[in-house]
């Protein structure tokens, strides 16, 4: 029997359970039939019950009841506290359900991904998701979708460890949704592409693809060595579809960081046009030496050996009017490795001054 086909039983034998345990209690309470306007108050009083598996049927219809149970968000918060895990699972299941109505729960939930039940963990992680993604309308019914709440990422990130598969599986897709909020948790995504089971793996690489384009911002600058090694990683791992999807947003926001470092150039070389002047000779001269070094190091030598008679160039005041050997003033003389290639064809390399 294979791990999939365990797990598949496993779940298929938690619904029934569910749904005995949500028929043991409608019919023990005679609710079967009743408008859930006066059902949410004895289903908020079954969460005090002394049997567990009323107080987990009772959470479970509130969590029907989707909207139209928010009233019991109080209780359900407190019912994530109860002794028995089954019904705090129950209890996050059914905050999830209920959807913005049950915002203040997210504090709780949060807390309650690192309770010591996995199954417990993972139905809160499941609910924060939910939760966070569902607006209700004035009627009750879910009309559009927003993104998790950004509070949720340190747990999510921590969540990535845990041993439950679920709470991984979850946590992982929970800060891909996230989006641009989610920046902080690239490093553990990155380390979590190494979990062992790949179906994981492979939630783990679409969310390090789903936060990447949300970082397209001039503000999102210092996110390109993150996002860098997120690409390397991805590309390492086989995930060649990610990698190149994080791949297209780093040479983006490297577009982006050029052009924000132009419009601070420009108007400090209008502002200083000598020192601007000066910089730009020097730098053109090491780049012809470095050229020359490259292609040609004997012409180095022969440039440097010209130079090495004037002695007499003296420094600005500014600068202490110190007598500096001209070959040292520009960026010719800073180039010795030259020095064993010209001796091996011949020519001295010992200098003066």
């Amino acid at each position: 029997m294979t791990h999939h086909t365990r797990r598949g039983i496993v779940g298929l034998v938690g619904i029934i359970y569910l749904c005995l345990s949500v028929l043991l209690f409608l019919t023990s309470r005679g609710l079967a039939g009743q408008h859930a306007d006066t059902t949410v108050p004895d289903l908020i009083a079954a969460l005090k019950d002394p049997n567990p598996v009323v107080r987990r049927g009772g959470a479970i219809t509130l969590g029907g009841l989707r909207a139209q149970a928010a009233a019991a968000v109080p209780a359900l918060i407190e019912a994530l506290q109860d002794p028995n895990p089954p019904v705090r699972e129950a209890a996050a299941y059914a905050l999830g359900s209920i959807g913005a109505q049950a915002q203040a729960a997210i504090p709780a939930l949060i807390a309650a991904i690192k309770d010591p039940e996995p199954d417990v963990r993972a139905s809160a992680a499941e609910a924060l998701v939910r939760l966070q993604r569902m607006i209700a309308a004035p009627t009750g019914a879910f009309i559009r979708e927003t993104n998790p709440s950004p509070s949720a990422v340190p747990a999510f990130i921590v969540a990535l460890k845990d041993p439950n598969f679920s709470v991984r599986r979850t946590a992982a897709s929970s800060l891909g949704s996230i989006g641009a909020q989610a920046q902080a948790a690239i490093p553990a995504l990155i380390a979590a592409l190494q979990d062992s089971d790949h179906d994981i793996a492979h939630v783990v690489a679409n969310a390090l693809a789903g936060i990447a384009p949300t970082l397209q911002d001039a503000r999102a600058t210092d996110m390109i060595r993150p996002l860098k090694a997120a690409r390397d990683a991805l590309a390492d791992w086989g995930f060649d579809s990610q990698a190149q999807s994080v791949r297209r947003v780093v040479e983006s926001l490297e577009l982006i960081w050029w052009g924000n470092l132009t419009k601070r150039l420009w108007p400090w070389i209008h502002e200083h046009p000598y020192p601007s002047a000066v910089i730009a000779v020097y730098l053109g001269l090491a780049l012809c030496w470095m050229i020359f070094y490259g292609i040609r190091p004997l012409w180095l030598y022969r440039i440097n050996e010209a130079l090495k008679r004037n002695t007499d160039f003296a420094l600005p005041a500014c600068l202490g009017g110190i007598k500096v050997p001209l070959r040292l003033r520009s960026p010719c003389g800073v180039f010795p490795l030259y020095r064993p290639g010209a001796q091996c064809l011949g020519y001295p390399t010992s200098h003066d001054g």
